[in-house]
């Protein structure tokens, strides 16, 4: 497969910016993105019978997938150069569809800390409806919470005299103060900042 990506023509070249972490400062690499898509064989190790020692009797089937190529040309000296090789049952075709699959791959990071937030900070798991329906919206609205809790802390990261009404309506602060302060009596006037 890496083979093939390497023969395809460059879709297009971008910037990543790299945030510093434990192995590296921060940076912006250059990347250029191929994309290739075919049918994938995959073995279906289901078996029908009592054993399975019998290879004619695997289910053999093929799923379409695009293959994108991200590879960082050239990286700077001493440093391990970006290169991905991502996978996708999503069309990545051309120059936009490939670039839209490599930002939604980068976002990964934030994807994985909305549903920690939505279960642990919301605890949507916890939610015992009886229909679908139901279930839904309170999913939904859970979902709107977690993204205003995760906006909310990084508001507080890079602006903590930051007030709550950069974020919130008034009735959502006034709300989240009585029910954190344990009072049915609305205050007029809202935290000082968000760590209030």
């Amino acid at each position: 497969m890496q083979t093939a990506l390497s023969k395809t023509p460059i879709l297009k070249t971008i910037a990543l910016t790299l945030p510093k972490n434990q192995q590296r400062v921060a940076r912006t690499a250059y990347v250029d993105i191929r994309s290739i898509s075919g049918w994938l064989p995959i073995r279906n190790n289901l078996v029908y019978g009592p054993t399975n020692k019998d290879a004619s009797r695997h289910i053999h089937e093929k799923v379409h997938v695009s293959a994108i190529s991200v590879k960082e040309q050239p990286p700077p000296e001493g440093v391990a150069p970006v290169e991905w090789v991502l996978l996708t049952n999503l069309t990545a075709t051309d120059a936009f569809e490939a670039e839209e699959k490599v930002n939604w791959y980068r976002l990964r990071w934030k994807i994985e800390e909305f549903f920690k937030t939505l279960k642990s900070g919301c605890c949507v798991e916890q939610c015992r409806l009886n229909t679908a329906t139901k279930l839904t919206k309170m999913i939904t609205l859970k979902s709107i919470i977690a993204f205003k809790l995760m906006y909310m802390t990084k508001m507080a990261a890079l602006s903590p005299e930051a007030t709550c009404t950069d974020v919130l309506s008034k009735i959502e602060w006034q709300t989240l103060y009585c029910r954190i302060q344990t009072t049915s009596r609305l205050p007029e006037h809202p935290p000082q900042c968000f760590r209030q």
